[in-house]
């Protein structure tokens, strides 16, 4: 630090131009994200894949082919041209990022239950299955969300649900307590990871590409991945 007082005071107002050489030697491999959303898509014949940056360094896929869907999200670092993604393994994986509490309407035996996307979209398919269960597990009832992302559920009856449909991916129980409110369930995937009935994650994984205007290509930047949407 001693020697680096020295320099910059050295120079000091010298040239504007040392000053920016400066800086870049103290901070010489800083990384970025994008700054908007950025998805991108590549389909051929009966497969596709659609991969999501967003302006936060997280980054989503979604891949598959007839029915099949695998999926895998994580971290990316953006620097000079290269977007590097490090996928996570799912048992390090929240499957919900926060539960918002809100009053009860008119009916105070039914709440409301809304499931929010990572981006704050309603979670609307015909697999998301939420089963409503007693404290003592003897009593259930199976929900199917509507077009809002909304189960309503009878609170006088039941105080806890199990998400199925994440419960399936993750290959474990989740739950969620109810009480006396209604609730916005914010999960941390978004929408295009619950368009088919049972999502597979793929192992962790570290691989780079080339970001350009029109899409993702390979690092040598010969071979186009993804197409810019």
């Amino acid at each position: 630090m001693r020697n680096l007082k020295y320099l910059s005071n050295k120079y000091k107002m010298k040239s504007p131009f040392f000053l920016l050489i400066f800086l870049i030697f103290l901070v010489p491999n800083s990384y970025c994200q994008l700054k908007t959303i950025k998805v991108f898509y590549n389909k051929s014949d009966f497969c596709s894949s659609t991969l999501i940056l967003d302006s936060l360094g997280n980054f989503f896929r979604e891949s598959g082919c007839e029915g099949r869907s695998d999926i895998s999200l994580g971290k990316y670092t953006f620097r000079n041209g290269l977007v590097e993604m490090k996928s996570l393994d799912y048992d390090s994986i929240s499957a919900y990022k926060k539960i918002l509490k809100k009053h009860l309407g008119l009916n105070d035996s039914i709440a409301i239950i809304q499931f929010s996307t990572a981006y704050n979209t309603p979670v609307s398919n015909n697999h998301f299955i939420v089963k409503a269960t007693d404290s003592l597990n003897k009593l259930f009832e199976l929900y199917k969300l509507n077009n809002e992302g909304q189960a309503f559920i009878n609170i006088k009856k039941y105080n806890k649900i199990h998400l199925i449909y994440l419960e399936k991916i993750f290959d474990k129980t989740i739950t969620v307590n109810l009480s006396n409110s209604n609730a916005e369930i914010i999960l941390n995937f978004p929408g295009m990871f619950f368009s088919y009935p049972r999502p597979r994650f793929q192992k962790p994984s570290v691989y780079s590409v080339r970001i350009k205007k029109d899409g993702l290509y390979d690092i040598t930047s010969k071979e186009k991945i993804y197409s810019l949407k």
